[in-house]
C-alpha cells in the first residue's frame, strides 16, 4: 500500500464525526441539512474514487 493510505481510517472517522456535527447543528434547517448532506456525500465519493484508484 501507498504511504498516503496509512491515514484512511483517521480520515474516515473525522468525516463520520464532522458529518455527525453538521447534521445535528442543521436539524432546524431543512435547506442547510441538504447542502450539508451533499457536501458530506461529495466528500465521501472522493474518498472513494481515491480509494479504488
Amino acid at each position: 500500500m501507498p504511504s498516503t493510505d496509512a491515514g484512511v481510517a483517521v480520515q474516515f472517522a473525522a468525516w463520520v464525526g464532522l458529518s455527525v456535527v453538521t447534521f445535528v447543528t442543521t436539524r432546524n434547517n431543512s435547506d442547510l441539512r441538504l447542502l450539508a448532506v451533499g457536501i458530506s456525500v461529495l466528500v465521501l465519493g472522493v474518498m472513494t474514487v481515491r480509494a479504488v484508484h
